[in-house]
């Protein structure tokens, strides 16, 4: 049996530590921003810190973002194809990036020009820590001694069942990313209006309510978060924020005193979906009812 790689990308929002101890490689999605500058999204934040960079969006600086191309799909894989390693490479939701079809598109190449080679490129159907919870347990199950082929299925089975919910500070920026019209953010911002947000089957981020005020909204997330996870004391939940980690405090002891969760893990939201956000975002990440069985 050949050894396998477990490759993931930069919407998975684990730090340096964590990647290291999980022994795992990831690609760097890309933005532009200012008069012809780009940069890539580095996990570690190599270029501006994360409050740099938020305040950077509150400054009116525009991030526009860009997909990893196939050719640095090919350059990644190729490396470890030439160790003699599998590729498995779970994916940020192609419903949020199309960088999915490069990556399977690379595959492709590769396995032609390596018939022995297995390059498994899959759409994980979520972003930020909920890929990340995806890509600690195909660690996992590969540390207990499963095959690519094996853990490729556990993780297709199980995917749905990782569970997003969050909510936003400002509309802006999701009217900038063409995301909702300028009339709807108006009359949002003067209304106080916060959308509450979740995943769907597919990975898109659907909005399933509209409440007014910060704590009303975190409480509808918590709310949300009771009334679909399955088995608390065995999970650790992820917090992702774009500059609110008081909030994201706040949260984690509300899940660990009030559902029973067993840890939560906290970190900033990567740039890249930041950019679509902004300053003020939080979302939560855990494993609950499969999305196709939740009623919105």
């Amino acid at each position: 049996m050949r050894d396998y790689k477990i490759l993931t990308d930069s919407s998975c929002d684990l730090e340096k530590n964590r990647r290291e101890a999980l022994d795992i490689d990831y690609l760097k999605m890309g933005v532009s921003y200012g008069p012809n500058k780009e940069t890539y999204c580095d996990l570690d934040w190599a270029e501006f810190s994360p409050k740099e960079f938020y305040q950077m969006l509150e400054d009116n600086i525009v991030f526009k973002t860009f997909q990893i191309n196939s050719a640095a799909y090919e350059e990644v894989f190729e490396k470890y194809v030439l160790k003699g390693l599998d590729v498995l490479y779970l994916a940020c939701a192609g419903a949020l990036s199309g960088s999915i079809n490069s990556a399977r598109l690379a595959a492709d190449n590769l396995t032609q020009k390596y018939p022995q080679a297995k390059i498994y490129c899959m759409d994980t159907t979520i972003a930020s820590l909920g890929l990340g919870i995806l890509v600690t347990r195909a660690v996992q199950e590969k540390r207990s001694g499963k095959t690519i082929d094996e853990v490729r299925l556990i993780i297709d089975e199980i995917k749905s069942s990782v569970l997003q919910v969050g909510t936003v500070e400002n509309l802006k920026y999701l009217q900038r990313a063409g995301r909702i019209n300028g009339a709807a953010a108006f009359m949002c911002k003067i209304a106080n209006i916060k959308p509450i947000v979740v995943s769907d089957v597919k990975g898109a981020n659907i909005s399933i309510a509209k409440v007014r005020g910060r704590a009303k909204s975190i409480q509808t997330c918590i709310n949300y978060i009771k009334e679909n996870i399955i088995n608390p004391e065995t999970q650790e939940v992820g917090i992702v924020h774009a500059d609110s980690i008081d909030d994201a405090i706040k949260i984690k002891e509300i899940l660990i005193n009030q559902v029973g969760v067993k840890s939560v893990y906290i970190n900033y939201l990567n740039l890249v979906l930041g950019a679509t956000v902004g300053r003020g975002m939080i979302g939560i990440y855990f494993q609950g009812k499969p999305r196709g069985n939740i009623k919105y």
